[in-house]
């Protein structure tokens, strides 16, 4: 079965599973429309801009039917939270990072199995996207405030500091 085929029938079957196990999430999954991204406009995975799920096959391969089922969830938790729709002008990779640290403890306390690497932080749970966007926002400029003051002077004794990565945005 060739790895699209086989993708799109592993979502189906996600959005069944999630239909049986959570029916809260199932029918919100079902009103997606699920679209395989040949467009290259995600960066991994799987994403959405409210009205469709769109995923990569080839990043969907090798992950177990649980993980699948959870990025779903996930999905759809972005989706039910308006998270497409409430950018407003921010960096759209760091409020993807926002939306991802609000929603993922919901989905563990919900009983999900998160994959390895989910951005998780428990001191973020319980806040919205916007609050941990502004926090994040925060500590991303008191970092470069350090990196820039710490510049051109001979004593100081850190050494540069590595970007953070931030992901990209899994909605579109």
């Amino acid at each position: 079965m060739p790895v699209a085929m086989d993708a799109a029938a592993r979502i189906s079957r996600a959005r069944a599973r999630l239909l049986l196990d959570a029916p809260w999430f199932g029918a919100l999954a079902l009103r997606l429309r699920v679209e395989e991204d040949t467009a290259g406009e995600l960066a991994f995975g799987m994403g959405t801009d409210g009205s469709r799920l769109v995923y990569r096959p080839t990043d969907l391969a090798g992950l177990p039917d649980g993980v699948l089922k959870t990025m779903v969830a996930h999905e759809v938790m972005h989706c039910a939270l308006l998270h497409p729709y409430r950018a407003h002008g921010r960096d759209l990779a760091m409020f993807n990072r926002a939306c991802d640290l609000a929603v993922n403890p919901m989905l563990r306390d919900q009983g999900f199995a998160l994959w390895p690497g989910a951005l998780l932080e428990d001191r973020f749970a319980g806040q919205t996207a916007e609050q941990i966007y502004g926090t994040l926002m925060r500590e991303k400029r008191e970092q470069e405030q350090q990196s820039q003051g710490g510049q051109g002077q001979g004593n100081s004794q850190a050494g540069p500091t590595a970007p953070q990565e931030t992901p990209q945005p899994d909605f579109l």
